[in-house]
């Protein structure tokens, strides 16, 4: 699984990283937790498996890959966790890549 980008509670600036070794709900829910965060949108490049499986049953927690994101998505949740790769292809998908 890539790593999965977020500010770390109190901080304007920095990330850390949501790896999973296994499609564990619990391994979830305690990685959210170390981030402060009970809800969130997960944001994903493409499908991944593990975290998939890990978000089934978690409440308020979705993991969305940028291909399926609108707005009511992101309106829905107040956090959301993000792939460099997901942010990447979003900002294509706006049209705000400059390369």
């Amino acid at each position: 699984m890539h790593g999965v980008r977020a500010d770390p509670p109190g901080s304007s600036v920095g990330h850390r990283v949501l790896e999973l070794t296994a499609p564990k709900t619990k391994l979830l829910i305690g990685k959210l937790a170390e981030f402060g965060l009970k809800r969130a949108l997960i944001l994903v490049e493409a499908y991944e498996e593990k975290l998939f499986l890990a978000a089934g049953n978690v409440p308020y927690v979705d993991v969305m890959a940028v291909s399926s994101l609108d707005p009511l998505s992101l309106i829905k949740h107040d956090k959301v966790l993000a792939t460099v790769g997901a942010l990447k292809l979003l900002e294509q998908r706006l049209g705000g890549a400059n390369e």
